[in-house]
């Protein structure tokens, strides 16, 4: 016998999953809209050569030079989407990663 539950959604008795069909996919269009999950749009190829030449094609935080990454200063996470070359840095991969939805060192 399959354990029922309730949807979280509108309270009605389902027998797998947290939402019934409805609600799951009113549950989906809304978590699309928020900023977090809006498609980013794409870096001007002018704009990344402007980083990376300003930073002098190097990692700021370890100075390496293979892996190159355009990281945000201001995580895309906290629902700011700027894309102005002073909230831009130059990171390798490895860097990137570590720092994920952090605030870099330099704008604590």
């Amino acid at each position: 016998m399959p354990r029922l539950r309730f949807c979280r959604g509108c309270g009605d008795l389902i027998s797998s999953g947290v939402r019934c069909r409805d609600c799951h996919a009113q549950y989906v269009r809304a978590r699309n809209l928020r900023p977090e999950h809006l498609a980013r749009v794409a870096m001007p190829r002018a704009q990344r050569e402007r980083i990376l030449k300003r930073d002098g094609y190097r990692c700021v935080d370890c100075q390496a030079s293979d892996d190159l990454t355009i990281d945000h200063v201001v995580p895309l996470i906290t629902g700011k989407r700027n894309y102005r070359d002073d909230e831009l840095a130059t990171r390798c991969r490895s860097c990137n990663s570590r720092l994920g939805g952090k605030l870099s060192h330099a704008h604590r």
